[in-house]
């Protein structure tokens, strides 16, 4: 566990994993793959999980995306191509967050701003890739200004 200052928590949890602690107690997972190799498997998987963000499509980053929101009742925040994606696949869609890049929304009391990136970002479904928007990044700010 990583402290970042203001009561702020950061927790890696292998290849493109992380889980941010926040003062108000709000657990933020960031694109969970649980299979990773690089899985902390003495950790386990987080307790708690509040928010889901979710950069794009790609196997290693979305892989235990649904699993985690279903298990814990939680939002997913995520492009509109993917919220698609998500509810044809089975989240409920109060529990899909669409947004677009330069975008900001309010979750779990934090600003969530959505960001570029440059990378590939298309979902398997049904062994066929499919378009699933372009891949984004956040910024989370918490109820105490920290970013």
């Amino acid at each position: 566990m990583t402290y970042l200052g203001k009561e702020t928590t950061f927790r890696w949890l292998g290849h493109a994993t992380f889980v941010i602690g926040t003062p108000s107690g709000c657990s933020v997972l960031i694109d969970p793959w649980f299979e990773n190799p690089s899985f902390p498997e003495q950790d386990g998987e987080p307790e708690q999980v509040d928010l889901i963000l979710l950069t794009h499509g790609h196997w290693d980053h979305f892989d235990s995306v649904i699993p985690q929101a279903k298990k814990h009742g939680c939002c997913v925040v995520c492009s509109v191509e993917m919220g698609h994606w998500l509810k044809k696949l089975g989240l409920d869609e109060d529990q899909v967050i669409e947004m677009n890049k330069g975008g900001t929304v309010e979750a779990c009391g934090l600003q969530i701003t959505m960001t570029d990136a440059r990378h590939s970002a298309g979902v398997v479904i049904d062994d066929e890739y499919r378009y699933a928007g372009e891949a984004c990044g956040f910024v989370v700010e918490t109820e105490n200004e920290f970013r």
